[in-house]
């Protein structure tokens, strides 16, 4: 295979995150339009160095093996833009995919640690109170402090090539925020489908049964489970439940501290954007 050949394979976008801000539904998105392949399995943590990174790029190459004409290619990992936890992701992406396109999705900070916790508490590896996880544990709001992450990747990418779009604005205008990532990563704008458009960018998490998994581990069914909400929501109903969500409130005075905290980080990215995030709760 010649060096064309492989370059050619691999991504020409990533969704790097953040977590828990409805990149999940993103790539699902964006796996509707006509010219936009994505990865069948989302996550691929390849250039997480304690994630795939060791496999080499030719496995990374292989996971788009199913892209056919499509104009580009994708796939989205939320651990990319924890750079606090491994700060050598840029690089690395940067060594395999230096001209790939960048898309960071940013949710209101507390709104997205609240969802973590949630996440964490539903999978079992959060035992603690909301309130104890996110002032021990600092990957909670070193996650949300947006401004850091995009920092890591401009010392390797251009700052043309990252795109910083807010989960706000996929809920509140899904069509307008998908035009602007179509637009920066090469395809044409299109609308979504009223099945797509029906699902929701901030969902509460289900439970897999044992048959759900081995579904959505084949790549057809994945992407047809993805366009359509009928038949999301129909298995939905038949093989999965409903996972029980766990309280997640703050003290009004813990709320507070954490909105200092992050406030500077906040006012750093809207001079990045070049405009208020009007739409976060401060």
């Amino acid at each position: 295979m010649t060096g064309s050949e492989v370059h050619s394979s691999l991504p020409t976008f990533v969704v790097i995150g953040a977590m828990k801000a409805g990149t999940t539904t993103l790539h699902a998105w964006l796996d509707t339009h006509p010219d936009v392949c994505m990865s069948p399995r989302k996550e691929l943590d390849f250039f997480v160095k304690d994630g795939n990174w060791d496999r080499g790029v030719g496995w990374y190459r292989l996971r788009f093996g199913s892209c056919g004409a499509e104009a580009v290619r994708g796939e989205s990992s939320p651990n990319y833009s924890k750079t606090h936890l491994d700060p050598g992701v840029p690089e690395r992406m940067h060594s395999v995919i230096p001209d790939a396109r960048l898309i960071y999705v940013v949710r209101e900070p507390i709104a997205r640690m609240r969802s973590m916790y949630r996440h964490l508490a539903m999978d079992g590896s959060e035992t603690r109170s909301f309130t104890d996880a996110v002032t021990e544990n600092a990957d909670y709001i070193a996650t949300s402090r947006y401004i850091n992450h995009i920092g890591a990747f401009l010392k390797r990418y251009a700052k043309k090539q990252l795109l910083v779009i807010t989960t706000e604005q996929l809920e509140a205008d899904p069509n307008a925020a998908l035009a602007e990532i179509y637009t920066h990563i090469g395809v044409a704008p299109v609308e979504l489908s009223p099945d797509a458009a029906n699902r929701n960018v901030t969902a509460d998490r289900r439970i897999d049964s044992a048959l759900s998994l081995r579904l959505k581990a084949n790549p057809g069914y994945w992407r047809a489970l993805n366009r359509s909400w009928r038949l999301r929501a129909a298995h939905d109903r038949l093989l999965t439940r409903a996972a029980r969500v766990p309280a997640a409130n703050l003290p009004a005075e813990v709320k507070a501290e954490l909105r200092d905290d992050l406030e500077k980080d906040t006012q750093a990215l809207e001079v990045f954007l070049g405009r208020k995030l009007t739409e976060w709760e401060r």
